[in-house]
């Protein structure tokens, strides 16, 4: 049981064990879409960014991942036809990501997919309680 006492060392297994769980469900529910979970991540923050783009670096930072990370994985996502670069309006040496509509389509169909499959494999866990976890996780990403 989980209580005041519970010891960091044992909130730091739970936490790593919640989280390898987590990437191997989402790991495997990616692999039939040739995608991996960094990769899904920056379609999906590329396709919200919507018709306006969004530049490399500021993905970068939004990910938590170096540049050339992000350079990498847009060869590989381009070469696929989900995303494209334009210039930026105001300056041309920025290149802004954007999906194609190959990318979004992608990106729709792949998310309904993986909410109804993260439906079922969370359905022991109440909906409050994960809700809670997962405003902790943030409230936690957003520390220095």
């Amino acid at each position: 049981m989980i209580n005041k006492q519970t010891k960091s060392y044992t909130a730091g297994i739970i936490q790593a064990r919640a989280y390898r769980n987590l990437k191997k469900f989402m790991s495997g529910e990616l692999k039939p879409h040739k995608v991996t979970m960094m990769e899904w991540a920056f379609l999906g923050v590329v396709h919200d960014s919507g018709k306006k783009g969004i530049s490399v670096s500021e993905l970068a930072d939004i990910i938590g991942v170096e540049v050339s990370h992000i350079t990498n994985m847009t060869i590989k996502l381009q070469k696929r036809g989900l995303v494209g670069k334009v210039p930026h309006k105001q300056d041309m040496r920025i290149k802004l990501l954007l999906t194609t509509k190959k990318g979004d389509e992608f990106v729709q169909a792949t998310e309904t997919q993986l909410r109804a499959s993260m439906k079922k494999w969370l359905k022991p866990i109440d909906k409050l309680a994960f809700l809670g976890y997962i405003k902790t996780l943030y409230e936690i990403s957003k520390l220095k």
